[in-house]
């Protein structure tokens, strides 16, 4: 064969190579990617809060962007209905001056606590209840409650009923939470005429209601009427503005403050930071500078010291060697003077300790369980388990939204790519870089169809037809894989765009796709071939294709 056929381009490809090339090249601009694995490095127990955790559960005016769906205020316009900085939230300005930290702010557009048939968990409360050890587990829950209810015009005995009923579920979620139940902040100025003495009387109801449950189990109460007294400090005749924000946030701090003393202990808590028990005291101090710690840990049934420290600047303290079913006692002082002697004290008894949890596999309807384990996803991960050790729900968010597509293993039992590997059929279906397909078809069928998700590191019966066209012929998958690393090193296994770069590409460059066929033999052993495709190569691998094969030519 002549030289010059190598060199010159002749562009006379027939219909069907047109057609295979731009059905290719629109699918592969479609799914065209390149998986990155993540380097799994060696994890370290990262450090734990040692400040305060502050979480909301409220209505509209705590609600903000990002956190729950039905949001009033947020970080620019169109993401919530009011824009506000974050900064300028009323809980945020309380964690800040507070040196707490932000667990999670739940407010939600018309929340209320109390319903008709005294249903208290209204507009999803049980799940964003669900939600407030997201970022840490809470040591304060702020409740601003009762603004819609009163509003609403609820009855008072219904809702002291339904709110007792919130506050009762609190606590027995998070065990030593310190509750700050917030009365209705919304009266206006006292040149308002347009407001009853009923209603006045009303909203007076529900706080002294607020009031007496803080007092039954020991909880804060902060009393906004008042507050927010001037239409300066609102966006309408609820809502406040940034002013009104401030307010709120000054009457929380001072009525807080007052009434505490100048240093105490609020609680003392045992938890999980995923790898490890801790203990964790919660103190506060009025008068400035940084408190001191002293922990004593000992078992209840032989009495014996399992743990005893010097004083320190932790409050936290890793528990290794303990039982989970055994009864212990913790016992904690604080220094603030660093004097050496203790201003308060608490002691707290565990009859056991909290199990490590196993977190939820539902999301959004949808169980996981399946390819999903919360410990085996935050352990495998070094990323995830810095971020998600103490958040199941935010664990599985990610699995599902952001896991799945890169594909992240999300059990011990379940691979996807030996998933994807194994089953051409599904690959037909779902093409190469779906992942996420892949995990939703074995939770819906491919469990019940039996299919196997045993490890697979090579791809099962390699694809090489396309749009009805069978070109093993002139394609074999592994050959071409081997003899072409450059294409190797662009699609991986990806049996379809390997394909792809053979129809769209190889052809075109006269690359030998099977030991059994050879262009350029081809082209050099029929003169008539020759003549009729001159250097049209995709036309001769289509010739043989379509016609050679069959009339006995010799492709290689």
């Amino acid at each position: 064969m002549d030289a010059h056929i190598y060199g010159r381009l002749a562009i006379r490809r027939s219909r069907l190579v047109r057609t295979i090339i731009i059905i290719l090249a629109l699918s592969l601009s479609c799914t065209g990617f390149i998986f990155v694995p993540i380097n799994a490095e060696a994890r370290t127990t990262a450090a734990y809060y040692k400040k305060p955790v502050l979480s909301v559960v409220g209505d509209s005016i705590s609600s903000y962007y990002g956190y729950e769906v039905f949001s009033l205020y947020g970080p620019e316009w169109g993401k919530g209905l009011t824009y506000m900085p974050q900064s300028d939230m009323w809980w945020s300005r309380v964690a800040y001056g507070n040196n707490y930290d932000i667990g999670y702010p739940g407010g939600v557009v018309s929340g209320k606590v109390s319903l008709s048939d005294n249903q208290y968990l209204s507009l999803r409360y049980q799940e964003r209840l669900n939600k407030l050890d997201s970022y840490g587990a809470p040591d304060y829950i702020a409740v601003y409650g009762g603004t819609n209810d009163a509003s609403n015009m609820v009855n008072g005995l219904n809702f002291l009923n339904s709110y007792r009923a919130l506050v009762n579920k609190l606590h027995s979620m998070y065990d030593g939470v310190k509750l700050i139940l917030m009365a209705p902040g919304y009266f206006l100025n006292s040149q308002d005429n347009t407001r009853s003495s009923d209603y006045d009387s009303m909203i007076n109801t529900y706080a002294n209601s607020i009031a007496a449950l803080a007092r039954e189990d020991n909880d804060y109460f902060v009393d906004l009427r008042g507050a927010t007294d001037t239409n300066c400090d609102l966006l309408d005749s609820v809502h406040p503005n940034n002013v009104g924000m401030f307010k709120i946030a000054g009457a929380f701090m001072n009525q807080l403050n007052s009434q505490r003393g100048s240093v105490g202990i609020e609680s003392i808590r045992a938890g999980i930071d995923y790898d490890y028990y801790i203990i964790k005291v919660n103190a506060y101090s009025n008068i400035g500078g940084l408190l001191r710690y002293r922990f004593r840990l000992t078992d209840d049934s032989t009495g014996e010291v399992i743990y005893d420290t010097d004083w320190s600047y932790n409050n936290c303290y890793e528990l290794h060697e303990v039982n989970p079913w055994t009864s212990y006692t913790a016992y904690a002082e604080i220094d603030s003077n660093n004097d050496g002697k203790a201003d308060d004290n608490m002691t707290k008894t565990w009859s056991y300790l909290t199990p490590k949890r196993v977190g939820t596999t539902i999301y959004n309807g949808v169980d996981y369980s399946r390819v999903y384990n919360y410990n085996y996803y935050v352990e495998t991960y070094p990323d995830l388990y810095n971020a998600f050790k103490n958040s199941p729900s935010y664990a599985i968010e990610h699995f599902v939204t952001t896991g799945m597509n890169e594909g992240r293993r999300g059990n011990e039992s379940f691979d996807v790519r030996a998933y994807r590997n194994r089953y051409s059929d599904l690959r037909r279906i779902f093409g190469w870089n779906d992942l996420s397909a892949y995990y939703h078809h074995y939770i819906n069928c491919g469990y019940a169809e039996g299919r196997s998700i045993n490890s697979c590191d090579f791809v099962v019966d390699p694809i090489h037809d396309f749009c009805g066209v069978d070109f093993s012929p002139i394609y074999d998958y592994d050959y071409y894989r081997k003899n072409n690393p450059d294409v190797v090193a662009v699609y991986g296994d990806d049996d379809i765009g390997i394909l792809g770069h053979f129809i769209f590409c190889g052809m075109r460059e006269g690359r030998q796709g099977s030991a059994k066929f050879n262009v350029f033999t081809y082209a050099g052993n029929y003169p008539d071939l020759l003549n009729a495709f001159f250097c049209d190569l995709p036309q001769y691998y289509l010739h043989y294709l379509l016609s050679g094969k069959a009339e006995g030519r010799v492709g290689s």
